[in-house]
């Protein structure tokens, strides 16, 4: 699927940080913090140009749980990939739970088509009433939203890639989850693979 297709899809139905952290989708894996630790080293990964993205590799969990508890005083000990690569963190593998993150970012062609996709979404969601508000400082733009006090995400480019943090933490304020939100989203940035590698 074109990357902008992609990200746009994904936004429709992500574009709520609530919506986007009580996915149900079927997990393609799951994995504990004890394997996603021993799987995945708290450094960048690195893919070559054209491998698909995997954000619970780029992003694991230890390193999630460590930004989320400096902010909203919780953790996470599951990471799931999905489709396309995006990762959703939970605090629990079955039930309900409190604590959820959507880390999703597409690595496009070009720097100007996600630049494109990015606009799209912000339009997508100022339209769907969700008032997005600029995050100067991350990527070469941001926005974030939020659908309640416990929910926050960040939508961002920066040169190829255009994605998105979407942080979920019962009993979190709104600055707490948006603290964390942006934290991650600057994070994931600094550890997605540069292009060429």
């Amino acid at each position: 699927m074109h990357p902008t297709l992609r990200s746009s899809i994904a936004t429709v139905l992500l574009i709520g940080a609530g919506a986007a952290c009580s996915r149900t989708d079927t997990p393609a894996v799951a994995q504990s913090a004890s394997t996603a630790s021993a799987s995945a080293a708290s450094t960048p990964a690195t893919v070559g140009p054209d491998a698909p993205l995997n954000l619970c590799t780029v992003m694991p969990v230890d390193v999630v749980s460590r930004v989320l508890q400096s902010h909203v005083g919780k953790s996470v000990s599951v990471a799931t990939p999905h489709v396309g690569g995006m990762c959703n963190y939970k605090d629990v593998d079955k039930g309900v739970p409190a604590v959820q993150v959507l880390v999703d970012f597409t690595r496009h062609e070009k720097a100007s088509d996600a630049a494109t996709a990015y606009r799209n979404v912000r339009t997508q969601a100022a339209s769907m009433g969700s008032a997005p508000t600029d995050i100067p400082g991350i990527g070469d733009e941001a926005f974030g939203s939020g659908g309640t006090a416990e929910d926050y995400g960040v939508k961002t480019h920066s040169g190829p890639y255009m994605g998105q943090v979407n942080v979920h933490a019962d009993g979190a304020s709104a600055e707490a989850a948006r603290a964390a939100a942006i934290e991650l989203a600057q994070l994931t940035l600094t550890r997605l693979p540069k292009p060429g590698q």
